[in-house]
């Protein structure tokens, strides 16, 4: 139940607003000086406090001081008899939500303690969404048990605290954003915001703007100033994916900014100085990128002042199980399914398939597993045939239906590739999400492949 409390001395308005809000079926509690309104206040947590300004023992203004000194979370909203805009601004300033001359129409005085109760309810769902975040990155609720991640997490507890720049590398979808949560989220600016961006999602041209922001003007269709994510991300943490698709002029700008923590936005000679930290991440080989001129030296070594290499999934098979069992628990509470066990079987053909779409295949092919699970155990004939077939001893014939268990994990990916092309009939999109990898990760793989898509 809403609980309001009305802080007036005029005894006649403060029954009336209490009756008033009575009938709306919220508790309402009155008192007549500052006094009663802090003995009610320690028996109840008010959502919304209304109080006039001048009462017999002292002044709202007071009382707005001690409630905001106190700590709690309730509106006030101020309703006085004094027609001053400099009372009206102190008493903003002091805290106070809203401010109603009086007389007032009780439904004018209803309006701003509605929007009171909306705010303080927008601001419960912003920290349970937040201590929702701190708990599913919380270090005892990441998903692992191969040594290799028990060495990532534990260089993460060192650095999360600090203001180090990180970068992360390893391949696509080996969970390197979920890392970048994990140290934002165990770091002193978790109560700041995490800003994540996709380097290769934005053209050149709307990259420096989208990064540092924009004057009014400063090109074709900047009809207004906007704000760039350095500065949405003050106080907070920004996450640069993908900076290996950085042009040798962007990575100017940020070595700029990492240097001397200042921004300036297109069209504009103000410099901004900005406290944002910055975790960068690639599936690029940046020393290649370095040799073909495609990434600055200097850039590299300014970024890499903690460099975590995430492996892939096949080179830590002891947490495919894991993830797989998560995976399947919230995808069956998502989807109202039951819960289902996978057969000793199907777990070695998991552990043995290459995974090329690393945590994001998987967690895609579960969630297939889940859709269309009815319960009991998920054994290797419900499991597609580009991962039961690799268990199978027969030779790959280039068609993706089936290759022996000892060939090259290359030639493993390649066939997966083939397989969804063809299931798809060469719609990128919808193969990309089959493995579990964007369109453009895909379309270089089958570049890097060779493989003749006409001909599948």
């Amino acid at each position: 139940m809403r609980k309001l409390l009305i802080v007036e001395d005029n005894a006649g308005i403060r029954q009336s607003v209490i009756d008033y809000f009575r009938f709306k079926k919220d508790f309402v509690e009155g008192a007549d000086s500052v006094e009663d309104a802090l003995e009610l206040l320690k028996k109840n947590d008010f959502d919304v406090v209304v109080t006039d300004l001048n009462l017999r023992d002292k002044s709202g203004m007071e009382l707005i001081k001690i409630l905001k000194g106190s700590g709690k979370n309730g509106e006030i909203i101020v309703i006085t008899g004094v027609s001053s805009i400099d009372v009206a601004i102190e008493a903003i300033k002091s805290g106070a939500y809203q401010y109603l001359m009086k007389p007032f129409k009780l439904e004018e005085l209803e309006i701003f303690v509605e929007k009171a109760y909306e705010k303080l309810g927008l601001q419960k769902e912003v920290k349970n969404l937040k201590e929702k975040l701190l708990d599913r990155y919380n270090f005892e609720n990441i998903i692992f048990a191969s040594s290799e991640m028990e060495t990532i997490i534990s260089k993460i507890k060192q650095i999360a605290p600090t203001d180090a720049n990180v970068l992360l590398t390893g391949e696509s979808g080996t969970g390197k954003e979920v890392i970048a949560r994990t140290i934002h989220y165990n770091s002193q600016r978790r109560d700041g915001p995490l800003i994540p961006i996709n380097c290769s999602a934005l053209p050149e041209t709307l990259l420096e703007s989208e990064l540092f922001g924009h004057e009014k003007g400063a090109f074709t269709g900047a009809v207004s100033s906007k704000k760039g994510k350095f500065e949405l991300a003050a106080g907070g943490t920004l996450f640069l994916d993908e900076i290996g698709e950085l042009s040798l002029f962007t990575q100017v700008k940020l070595l700029r900014f990492l240097e001397s923590k200042e921004i300036t936005p297109v069209g504009s000679t103000e410099v901004k100085k900005i406290d944002t930290r910055i975790v960068f991440a690639t599936n690029k080989d940046l020393i290649k990128l370095i040799e073909e001129g495609k990434f600055r030296e200097d850039f590299y070594y300014r970024i890499k002042v903690v460099q975590i290499d995430i492996p892939a999934l096949r080179d830590r098979p002891a947490d495919i199980y894991p993830l797989a069992n998560f995976f399947m628990i919230d995808y069956s509470r998502k989807y109202q399914k039951p819960l289902f066990t996978f057969s000793k079987e199907t777990v070695k053909l998991m552990n043995e398939y290459a995974w090329p779409g690393n945590i994001r295949e998987l967690k895609n092919l579960i969630e297939h597993i889940v859709v269309f699970n009815n319960g009991g155990a998920i054994e290797p004939g419900m499991l597609p045939d580009y991962i039961a077939g690799i268990a199978k001893p027969r030779r790959g014939n280039g068609n993706g239906k089936g290759i022996s268990a000892d060939v090259p994990l290359s030639e493993i990916e390649r066939q997966a590739v083939i397989a969804n092309l063809k299931k798809y009939n060469n719609n990128h999109t919808k193969a990309a999400q089959a493995l579990g990898i964007s369109r453009a990760t895909l379309i270089n793989k089958i570049k890097s492949y060779n493989i003749e898509e006409e001909k599948i």
